[in-house]
């Protein structure tokens, strides 16, 4: 459960990144059990959509079946916190 206080900052919105391209620059994306329902075309896509839309020093929150090193971005991330999922872009 996230923290009221950071809620009330946040935006929530619907977005299909298969489809629609990036539309901000993003400090946390959370992306549970969507990326491992593509197939790799779409996978790649995805994770383009998901690289371009995470700003610098930005983290991106994966579910369980979904593993960063599909992405054609992986070695632009480090593993930020592998029990949670949780890796930091750094380039």
């Amino acid at each position: 459960m996230l923290d009221p206080g950071l809620t009330r900052k946040a935006i929530f919105a619907t977005h299909f990144p298969v489809t629609d391209g990036p539309f901000n620059e993003f400090q946390l994306i959370l992306c549970r059990e969507a990326w491992a329902r593509f197939g790799l075309t779409l996978q790649q896509r995805f994770s383009e959509v998901l690289h371009r839309s995470l700003a610098l020093l930005g983290f991106l929150a994966l579910g369980p079946g979904e593993p960063i090193t599909v992405s054609p971005y992986a070695l632009c991330y480090e593993e930020f916190s592998a029990d949670d999922r949780l890796y930091r872009r750094m380039r």
